[in-house]
């Protein structure tokens, strides 16, 4: 696991919390793997790089992750009967985050919510009073540098992403239409089988145990 002191600490921002309760979720594939091709008809834009801290769950299947000074939870509500993932962000804010903020993320990790009347936690302190030393919660800090790519209306991304001495490529695609997804994965020559989010390819590359389960499928039929 890495220590938190790894983890720079965010001025504090001006802003509000953000809760997403109106964010429509899009159905996503990403697969990983050492090296990619090029892929035809994919047009890449200039490359971004960033740092992102994931705090996983051994028992969970979401994401929540730090990047930028805030604190982003995105839920896996479903897969649909061909693979495809329905990804839903719940919360963005920044730091110092408030109880009710707190209590997200807990409700993403599958750990108790934080009591009432607990006091705003700066990043420091989710990490040290939350995150350290909790049994199922690991922390990874990684390096990534993504391309943002378009096949048709379908918007997507090449990424290259370093965890210590780990370096994979990954490529992806989302749309709010599950099936312009599949319809783009059918143009590239791409199976829908092969998906897998950022979560638990994180926990299978470091070789952390995952006793999350992932949402049923449901016909879209």
């Amino acid at each position: 696991m890495i220590a938190a002191a790894q983890v720079p600490e965010p001025e504090p921002p001006s802003a509000s919390p953000s809760r997403l309760a109106a964010a429509v979720p899009r159905w996503e594939w990403r697969t990983f793997e050492r090296t990619f091709a090029m892929t035809p008809g994919v047009e890449p834009t200039a490359s971004a790089a960033s740092e992102q801290t994931y705090i996983l769950s051994l028992h969970s299947p979401h994401s929540v992750k730090i990047r930028d000074g805030q604190l982003t939870v995105k839920r896996l509500e479903r897969v649909d009967e061909r693979g495809i993932h329905l990804w839903r962000p719940v919360l963005q804010a920044p730091f110092p985050i408030g109880v009710d903020e707190l209590g997200v993320a807990c409700d993403a990790w599958g750990i108790p919510r934080p009591a009432p009347g607990t006091p705003p936690h700066s990043l420091s302190d989710l990490l040290r009073n939350v995150i350290v030393g909790h049994r199922a919660l690991r922390i990874v800090t990684l390096t990534k540098r993504r391309m943002r790519i378009s096949v048709g209306p379908c918007q997507g991304e090449r990424g290259q992403i370093a965890i210590g001495r780990h370096r994979w490529n990954t490529l992806s695609f989302e749309d709010a239409d599950s099936n312009r997804v599949i319809d783009t994965l059918d143009g590239l020559g791409l199976s829908p089988v092969d998906n897998e989010d950022y979560p638990s390819a994180l926990k299978r590359i470091l070789g952390f145990p995952d006793h999350s389960s992932t949402p049923h499928a449901l016909s879209l039929h």
